[in-house]
């Protein structure tokens, strides 16, 4: 493979992730799996309405699960599987 195609391809793909987007594909990974360790709070604060600081702080969470489904469903997922581990 030519040398040039490839630091071309490395710099696009490190330019993508220094910018905008990528810092919040990169930033919302660890915030949607940060749920699993919290999700009792989570929970309790929604059906049993305790701190509604869990509330706030998962609200951009909802939002994004509202706009695209298939986040849902992964979350869906992750959080199953934490809750039975």
């Amino acid at each position: 493979m030519n040398p040039v195609f490839v630091s071309d391809k490395l710099r696009r793909a490190v330019r993508w992730c220094c910018s905008w987007e990528g810092f919040l594909v990169w930033g919302f990974i660890p915030y949607a799996l940060s749920l699993g360790p919290f999700f009792w709070s989570w929970y309790g604060a929604i059906f049993e309405l305790r701190s509604a600081w869990w509330l706030g702080a998962y609200v951009p969470l909802q939002v994004q699960i509202w706009l695209c489904p298939i986040y849902g469903d992964l979350l869906d997922w992750y959080l199953h599987w934490w809750i039975t581990s």
